[in-house]
């Protein structure tokens, strides 16, 4: 499935946000949908030293390289369950 036949999906299921993952690059862009255009915009790219904040799950946020290295994966999975 295309990214614009995904997109099209998700914006008819209401999904508010969407991430992409590239693990090559070892990165996460962030998608939001615009509610007036009920597009999706890219919203931010994070690199391996940044942290995403999700805009549609309040509170959550995570360190990029929890998302590609298991040390730092439990070490996020600790600081949410605190």
């Amino acid at each position: 499935m295309t990214r614009i036949r995904r997109n099209t999906h998700y914006a008819a299921h209401k999904v508010a946000e969407y991430w992409i993952i590239d693990p090559l690059r070892r990165t996460i862009e962030q998608y939001e949908i615009d509610a007036d255009t009920e597009e999706y915009a890219l919203t931010g790219a994070f690199g391996i030293k940044d942290t995403v904040t999700s805009q549609a799950v309040s509170g959550f946020s995570i360190p990029v390289r929890a998302v590609f290295d298991a040390n730092a994966n439990m070490m996020a999975l600790r600081n949410l369950l605190m």
